[in-house]
């Protein structure tokens, strides 16, 4: 849930596709890389929580 609603506002930063790139892809920028490495992080956490309470 906390990792979609970052992904949302990652994509809220995105630049237009450039033409030069083909297929409308666009570099990663690195706030992006941040989100992502902080969702896997927190996820990875609370995964981590779980099997440490049961």
């Amino acid at each position: 849930m906390i990792c979609h609603l970052l992904k949302k506002l990652g994509k809220l930063g995105d630049s237009p596709p450039n033409p030069r790139l083909g297929d409308g892809c666009v570099p990663q920028t690195p706030s992006k890389i941040i989100l992502l490495f902080f969702c896997r992080v927190t996820t990875f956490l609370v995964l981590l929580s779980i099997n440490f309470l049961n």
